[in-house]
């Protein structure tokens, strides 16, 4: 048998002086710990200002700030600042505890987002409240479309959120990509998913991307035997006219020697393969045809044939490319000091002196225009960044503020400005990436924020994730 010798009253009353001691110690710990972690949550909020940093920084700390909070209202209640906070008493710099958590949090996760990439911040450009649909808004939403379908993006693009009646833009776009890829599988799957009547507008974009490519003409033979169309032989020779214009102006250029010809919406391969735009002309279309002279015409000014006052603004278009590319800039003045241009011819005019590099002029051009009320000041701005893009004469190099100081009002021409830079094969970007600065400059600030649409999302966003 086993005797157990019990505690004496003596050492029982030192054990529990002892606990109480203990506990009395560690109460100052207490406050001290939950003081140390409220006034680092709080300086966190106060001092990590959102136009300061992109919003992957201020997140991480301010999601800390967050689970500051809540290990103190988890691990220390019973302080005074545990007693405050759930009080709702304290606060995180200007913000209530509460709409910190389920407001402000969640709204910062969907800027971060915003930010993520340039893909990211066009879709946020393109969703800024704007009822309805109108051109802005749909060359944004084909741009947006077109750099998915470019990146081999091809289930998001095909799963961008539109309108029924929308669908058929939506093909559209990822199929002229596709076929400008030479993604045969694809094409095939596409045409065998649309219906009779959505293809006939797919055989047009197929013929067009055949000719400009470099495809073989056998196929273009193939196609135009089993889809005669007049709308599909125009495709095919606009496709050949822009090939044919392209690899001259690279010999005019004197570019380096290459195998293929990129530009920002497709790549000319087999350079080998050319085309008689006269003859194809004659040959599709025997009888006149309006379209297909307006094409012809743009032919001939790209090769420096002056076109007469009532050709086609195409025409007048590809001979100020042409014109600006051999800097003969005199040969533009008349153009230049007009006050009523076509939009196209009025685009291309800007978009040609800030390609050259000549910011003075095509500033005071660009001025010119707008005050004529031939195109809108958005318009105008993004011709000229249309050109500096292109410009080989003064390369473009995006830093932090490029897009967000650009003077174009409307989300959704600055989207297209920004997709379109995202394409160009010689893109640069140095230091920060601007995809902050245009969040913030179309959302700032974290005032009056509704609560967000699920509970779930938003608890996720408020909430900090393991490491």
């Amino acid at each position: 048998m086993v005797l157990r010798k019990r505690p004496s009253p003596v050492l029982l009353a030192s054990l529990f002086l002892l606990a109480c001691v203990s506990c009395a110690a560690a109460e100052p710990a207490d406050e001290q710990e939950a003081q140390l972690l409220y006034s680092r949550a709080d300086d966190v909020v106060t001092n990590i200002r959102e136009s300061d940093y992109s919003y992957a920084y201020i997140q991480f700390y301010w999601r800390r700030a967050q689970a500051n909070i809540d290990r103190v209202l988890r691990v220390y209640p019973d302080t005074a600042i545990g007693r405050k906070l759930a009080a709702g008493e304290l606060k995180l710099g200007v913000f209530e505890l509460d709409y910190f958590r389920e407001r402000l949090l969640p709204r910062l996760e969907e800027k971060r987002l915003a930010a993520f990439d340039a893909v990211n911040c066009a879709i946020f450009l393109y969703n800024r409240d704007r009822p309805g649909i109108d051109p802005a808004k749909t060359a944004a939403f084909e741009s947006i479309v077109e750099v998915l379908s470019a990146q081999r993006r091809w289930s998001e693009a095909l799963g961008f959120p539109l309108l029924n009646e929308d669908r058929g833009l939506l093909i559209a776009t990822v199929f002229r990509v596709a076929a400008r890829l030479d993604n045969s599988p694809l094409v095939a799957e596409l045409i065998a998913s649309t219906t009779p009547a959505e293809q006939t507008r797919l055989w047009p974009i197929l013929g067009e991307a055949y000719a400009l490519v470099g495809r073989p003409r056998s196929d273009i033979t193939a196609l135009l035997n089993d889809h005669p169309g007049e709308d599909v032989r125009l495709a095919v020779l606009s496709g050949m006219v822009e090939r044919e214009i392209r690899i001259q102006r690279a010999a005019a250029l004197r570019l380096p020697p290459s195998d293929e010809i990129r530009t920002a919406h497709y790549t000319l391969k087999s350079l080998d393969v050319r085309d008689d735009i006269e003859s194809v002309a004659r040959t599709f279309f025997p009888t006149p045809n309006s379209a297909a002279a307006a094409l012809v015409e743009r032919y001939r000014a790209s090769q420096g044939n002056r076109p007469s006052a009532s050709a086609a603004p195409v025409a007048h278009a590809a001979f100020i490319d042409h014109a600006a590319d051999l800097e003969k800039f005199e040969e533009l003045e008349g153009y230049a000091a007009s006050q009523s241009l076509p939009r196209i011819v009025a685009e291309t005019l800007i978009q040609a002196y800030h390609r050259a590099g000549r910011i003075a002029d095509g500033s005071a051009v660009q001025a010119r225009l707008v005050s004529s009320r031939v195109l809108s000041a958005d318009e105008a701005e993004l011709a000229a960044f249309r050109g500096r893009i292109e410009s080989s004469e003064v390369p473009l190099t995006v830093r932090p503020l490029t897009f967000s100081s650009l003077p174009i009002q409307d989300p959704c021409v600055l989207a297209v400005a920004l997709m379109e830079w995202s394409l160009t094969p010689n893109r640069s970007i140095r230091g920060a990436a601007p995809w902050d600065s245009i969040v913030y400059r179309f959302q700032p600030g974290f005032e009056n924020l509704p609560l967000p649409d699920s509970q779930e999302v938003g608890e996720a966003a408020a909430t900090e994730r393991p490491y």
